[in-house]
C-alpha cells in the first residue's frame, strides 16, 4: 500500500550528474530529411545566401548581445537580465538557482535582489567550518562543499529554511516532461529556469559571433540558467547540424570573459536534465523545521495526513511542504497545542501547479506558541527518508536524517502514530525507514 521513492541524486565533476532527457526528442524521420535536404540545398545556392551573409543581413552589428527574432522572447531584452556570475570550483549548481532566484524576483515584483551563490552552497552542506555529523542534511565527506556539486535536492534542502540574509526560498517549479512551448510560457511567467546538461569543452564553437552547443549526450555534469529562445535560431548553424531550428538562450556561470558575454545558444535538439525554477522572498523572519530534505514519500492510496507539532512564539504567516506531481491537491490546518485536540486555527486547501516545493500562504496570520500543522496530501507525501551515502567521481556526500519523539506523526486508521516508532515500517506497510515529515512553519 506504502511504498519509498528516494530521490538523492548526487552530482560531482563540475556540477550535476543525472540521465537527461531531450525537449523535443520525437523527431519523425521525414522531418530529418526535410532538415537535410533544406542544409543541402542552402549549401548548394549561391554565395549570397549562405548562412554568413544572411547573418550579416538579419543580425545586428554587435553580435555580442543576445539575438531574438520575431519568433521568440529574452529576459535580457526584456529588460529582466541578472548579473553574470563567475563560479568558485563546482558551485554552478548554486549559481544557477540564484539566477534563476533573482530572476523571477525581477520579473514578478520588479524588485532586483542579490542571491550570493556561496550562501546556498553554505545552507546545503553546512557553514565553513562547521563539522557537526549528527545534523540532519547533506554532508560533503570528502572534498570541499564547493566541489562536490549539487541539485534541487541541495538548494531545497537549504534555502527554504533561509539564507544567511533573510532570504527563504518559497517555491520550485518542476518543468521535467513539459514540452518546449509550455516551458516556453513558464520562462515569461515564472522567469529563468536551471538545467543541466553535457559540458563538453570540444562542443563549443563560435559561429558569425555566437557561441552555439549542440550534443546528444545521455547524462549532464554542468547547470546552466535557460533566459530565452529563439524558435528560429538556424538549425544549421550548429555543427553538427541541428534536428530542428530553435534554441534556448543560455545564461553560463564562467563570467562575462566566457562565450558571448557569459552567454551561448542550446539547440533544441539538445538534452538537458531537470528543469527547474525558484523564487523566494525576505517576507518571514523565522522557519521551523525538522527535517534535513525531501528524500522519501509515502503513497496512499487516497490521502495521506502527516502532522508536525512545533513550539515556537510568533505569528505564522504560511506553511512549506512539496508537491509530488503537477495537480496534487493539499490542505494545511493549524492547530492549538498539540495534534487535534486543540482549536483549529486555520485551513487553507490548494492545488499546486508543478511538482516541487511550495508555500501555502494562510488567509490571515495567526498567533500561536505550542501549535501543530496537518498537511492532508492526495496521493503522495513527503517525508524525510533514511540516512545514506552517494559515491561518484571518488567523492562520498552523505545524507543524515533522524527523528525524536513528539515530532511528526502520520494518521493511521484514524489513529496519530508517531514517525520515530519502533517498528514503523512494519506499521505502515513500507520498505524503508521514515523520519520527520517535510512540513516547516514559516514566521512573518
Amino acid at each position: 500500500m506504502l511504498k519509498k521513492s528516494l530521490s538523492v541524486l548526487m552530482c560531482f565533476s563540475l556540477c550535476l550528474t543525472a540521465s537527461c532527457s531531450t525537449t523535443e526528442t520525437s523527431i519523425p524521420e521525414t522531418a530529418l530529411a526535410e532538415t537535410s535536404a533544406a542544409v543541402t540545398s542552402a549549401s548548394e545556392t549561391t554565395a549570397a545566401a549562405t548562412p554568413a551573409e544572411a547573418a550579416e543581413e538579419t543580425w545586428p552589428d554587435d553580435r555580442y548581445i543576445p539575438f531574438v527574432s520575431g519568433h521568440g522572447f529574452s529576459l535580457i531584452e526584456e529588460g529582466y537580465g541578472t548579473e553574470v556570475t563567475d563560479q568558485n570550483a563546482g558551485t554552478c549548481w548554486a549559481h544557477a538557482a540564484a539566477t534563476s532566484l533573482e530572476s523571477n524576483c525581477l520579473l514578478t515584483t520588479g524588485e532586483t535582489i542579490d542571491i550570493e551563490p556561496d550562501d546556498i552552497v553554505h545552507a546545503a552542506f553546512g557553514y565553513v567550518g562547521v563539522s557537526d555529523p549528527d545534523r540532519d542534511g547533506f554532508h560533503a565527506m570528502m572534498y570541499s562543499m564547493y566541489n562536490v556539486g549539487g541539485e534541487s535536492d541541495q538548494i531545497l534542502a537549504g534555502a527554504t529554511n533561509g539564507l544567511d540574509d533573510g532570504f527563504v526560498l518559497t517555491d520550485s517549479y518542476n518543468y521535467d516532461g513539459l514540452t518546449t512551448e509550455q516551458m516556453q510560457e513558464a520562462l515569461r511567467t515564472n522567469g529563468a529556469f536551471t538545467v543541466g546538461y553535457q559540458d563538453i569543452s570540444s562542443d563549443y564553437f563560435h559561429v558569425y559571433g555566437y557561441t552555439t552547443l549542440n550534443n546528444y549526450g545521455d547524462w549532464a555534469d554542468h547547470a546552466v540558467t535557460v533566459v530565452g529562445y529563439d524558435d528560429d535560431f538556424p538549425a544549421y548553424y550548429f555543427d553538427p547540424p541541428a534536428a530542428m531550428d530553435g534554441a534556448w538562450l543560455i545564461q553560463n556561470s564562467f563570467s562575462e570573459r566566457w562565450g558571448d558575454g557569459g552567454y551561448f545558444w542550446l539547440s533544441y535538439d539538445t538534452g538537458f536534465c531537470d528543469p527547474e525554477g525558484y523564487s523566494g522572498c525576505y517576507d518571514y523572519s523565522h522557519v521551523c523545521f525538522y527535517d534535513g530534505a525531501n528524500t522519501g514519500w509515502i503513497e496512499g492510496p487516497g490521502t495521506v495526513t502527516l502532522a508536525n507539532i512545533f513550539e515556537y512564539e510568533g505569528e505564522l504567516g504560511a506553511v512549506g511542504t512539496y508537491a509530488a506531481e503537477p495537480g496534487q491537491e493539499v490542505t494545511v490546518r493549524i492547530y492549538d497545542g498539540e495534534l487535534t485536540d486543540g482549536e483549529l486555527l486555520a485551513e487553507v486547501t490548494e492545488i499546486f501547479e508543478y511538482r516541487g516545493y511550495h508555500t501555502i500562504e494562510l488567509d490571515t496570520p495567526v498567533e500561536v506558541s505550542t501549535f501543530t500543522v496537518v498537511a492532508e496530501y492526495e496521493g503522495s507525501a513527503p517525508v524525510e527518508g533514511e540516512s545514506c551515502d552517494s559515491y561518484m567521481y571518488n567523492s562520498y556526500v552523505r545524507f543524515a536524517a533522524s527523528s525524536e519523539p513528539g515530532q511528526s506523526y502520520i494518521s493511521l486508521n484514524g489513529e496519530w502514530i508517531d514517525l520515530s516508532s519502533d517498528d514503523i515500517e512494519n506499521r505502515l506497510g513500507i520498505d524503508f525507514l521514515p523520519n520527520n515529515a517535510c512540513i516547516k512553519a514559516l514566521f512573518i
